[in-house]
């Protein structure tokens, strides 16, 4: 490999298959990973970044159990948020190591979740910006939650202009992590970005697939997630952790869900008003979501039917259609 090349973390002759399940929220794409996964030998590997915590497995919709009896499930409610925070870099170890043992296996592994950045980075690599300490990141939230996005990003101004330029004085995320990187390594994200990107996958031996239902019948689906949750403990399960000290810094504070129904169990709203604001926000990011894999991704298949109504004849030839894609991939690549 030359010196200009970027570095490819799993060979192609390690991993040969590669198969990434994505879509919106409540697009149903869990359920058919785990029916491809049953009927094709597969292994599923999370790739939502909400679903790594192990806190609120009901609220971040982790799979339950007729799922996890469908197939093995890897990297799902591993990580403890009281002590631990998973960035991209973190899991993207954490995924390597996962599609190498179960190739190893010599089964399919299958990557399934709605979080674009791990997706994009899986796909297309990363710039290997180093860890950063955890008392400077903590300190850094904590300073975002007394100070607000507006008073950082103005910091970030005047620390690196540039960098402030590109970001959203809203945008509490990027400046929060623009921040950390010029604190931690004295440089600029911008000219770490710059750096020669490291690859987890081949992308020649990579098929993506795109659940993406039509919006209606994907709108009804938010609504009957909510409730579903609901009628299996979520206010048990919110009322457990809604006091807890590490919450604030935790990324799990931003979950879709989490602000309502805190305001629930403390008096401020009815569970009829959390509930019709979970079913908005929902929407409103799966609507998000949408967007970014219509402009971000490029799938070489796209699901517009609900997974659920797909027959099991229909599954087999998209799964067949799928493997040759690969094997074909794999047989032209030098």
């Amino acid at each position: 490999m030359s010196s200009t090349e970027p570095e490819t973390l799993i060979p192609s002759h390690v991993c040969p298959r590669l198969l990434i399940i994505t879509g919106p929220t409540a697009s149903g794409k869990s359920d058919l990973a785990a029916e491809l996964a049953f009927q094709f030998q597969g292994e599923i590997i999370n790739a939502d970044s909400m679903q790594a915590y192990n806190a609120i497995p009901i609220l971040t919709n982790q799979p339950h159990d007729n799922l996890l009896a469908r197939a093995p499930h890897h990297l799902f409610g591993y990580v403890n948020p009281s002590s631990h925070i998973q960035n991209v870099k973190s899991w993207l170890n954490n995924v390597t190591k996962k599609i190498f043992q179960i190739t190893k296996r010599q089964k399919i592994p299958i990557v399934c979740g709605g979080s674009g950045l791990y997706l994009h980075s899986l796909i297309h690599g990363i710039s290997p910006v180093p860890d950063i300490p955890q008392h400077i990141r903590n300190a850094i939230r904590l300073r975002m939650i007394h100070e607000g996005p507006h008073a950082l990003h103005h910091e970030l101004s005047s620390l690196s202009p540039a960098c402030a330029q590109k970001l959203s004085p809203c945008d509490s995320s990027r400046i929060t992590r623009a921040l950390e990187v010029l604190i931690a390594t004295e440089k600029p994200l911008s000219q770490w970005q710059q750096i020669k990107t490291l690859h987890f996958i081949n992308p020649q031996n990579t098929r993506t697939l795109l659940v993406l239902p039509e919006k209606e019948s994907w709108k009804k689906r938010c609504g009957i997630r909510v409730h579903n949750m609901i009628q299996l403990g979520l206010l048990e399960e919110i009322e457990h952790i809604h006091s807890e000290t590490w919450l604030p810094l935790s990324p799990l504070h931003k979950a879709i869900g989490l602000a309502p129904l805190i305001a629930y169990t403390q008096g401020k709203i009815s569970l009829e008003e959390a509930t019709m604001k979970i079913i908005h926000d929902t929407q409103r990011y799966g609507k998000r979501q949408r967007t970014w894999f219509q402009h971000q991704l490029s799938p070489h298949t796209v699901i517009s039917d609900s997974p659920s109504k797909l027959q099991t004849q229909n599954i087999a030839l998209l799964m067949d259609e799928i493997l040759r894609a690969i094997n074909s991939s794999q047989t032209s690549s030098p």
